[in-house]
């Protein structure tokens, strides 16, 4: 990322740009790689319009999940949540990243996140009754 770059110096050296390059085709292309080699996994989850609201912050593979699902009708249940499935890194950073959400949706699977998400929430529940 750009905002990793701590110093650049000019070494005076130059680049020829190949004739056919297609800057914004690379650029498309190269995000896809990237984000095809980051997830690793899926999770189901059900969530509220707030839930997924704040679903989309956490990345754009997450947010087009939420899209489409929201654009296909979703399943809704009785309290208006959408049944939805989104890309994860692994279940560890999906239990940081989900955390954002708060009560706002719920984990259906996979099961190890379902009971990370649950060992995260008794922790919390314990530190705050103190």
């Amino acid at each position: 990322k750009v905002v990793n770059i701590l110093v650049a110096k000019d070494t005076g050296e130059r680049f020829r740009r190949p004739a056919r390059f297609d800057l914004p085709s690379h650029w498309s292309e190269s995000i896809e790689r990237f984000q095809a080699g980051l997830h690793h996994g899926t999770a189901t989850l059900r969530a509220s319009a707030k839930g997924r609201r704040r679903l989309r912050d956490i990345s754009d593979a997450v947010s087009q999940a939420v899209e489409r699902a929201e654009e296909k009708g979703g399943e809704r249940d009785r309290e208006a949540w959408i049944t939805l499935t989104i890309p994860i890194e692994s279940v560890e950073h999906a239990a940081f990243e989900l955390l954002r959400v708060g009560a706002e949706c719920e984990v259906l699977e996979p099961r190890e996140l379902r009971k990370r998400m649950a060992e995260v929430a008794s922790r919390m529940t314990q530190l705050y009754r103190r």
